[in-house]
């Protein structure tokens, strides 16, 4: 999975890349917050609550995908790292902040937090698949779309 601003791999010019799919990410606030009832948000409505960010502590690629996203809306909100997605959970559904998550990341938890889609929110997750080997790509290829008629995706 990549996560970026712009789905480009040129650094990589040996390799053949295939997107997946993306993934939303929505802000993540307990039923109980303020706004648990809004139909959707911009950055600078939640500039100013805490943040967590699900990150191991030996990588950071997330914080820097994140900090990065707010820069473009020259935003800087202030994160705080946490290395587990339970802890991460728990932390929102006691009202103790608020997460940019994807969807499937609060499974287990739908009963306590909510989901609410953002409005100017310029990045995105992607999953891809890429392989150096042309051959095995086209295999990849056939396979993959195979899956896609197989899930309608």
């Amino acid at each position: 999975m990549i996560h970026s601003n712009t789905l480009e791999a040129s650094s990589l010019t040996h390799y053949h890349f295939l997107e997946i799919d993306k993934i939303p990410y929505y802000l993540v606030v307990s039923r109980n917050h303020p706004l648990a009832k809004r139909n959707s948000v911009k950055l600078k409505d939640i500039e100013q609550e805490h943040h967590f960010i699900l990150c191991q502590k030996s990588t950071f690629s997330t914080l820097e995908f994140a900090k990065q996203t707010w820069d473009i809306e020259n935003l800087h909100p202030t994160f705080e790292s946490v290395d587990n997605r339970l802890t991460l959970l728990m932390k929102l559904s006691q009202n103790a902040g608020v997460s940019l998550l994807p969807a499937y990341m609060i499974k287990g938890y739908e009963d306590k937090l909510t989901l609410i889609p953002l409005e100017d929110f310029h990045s995105t997750a992607y999953r891809i698949m890429g392989t150096n080997d042309l051959h095995s790509f086209r295999g990849r290829l056939i396979f993959l779309e195979e899956m896609r008629k197989l899930l309608h995706i």
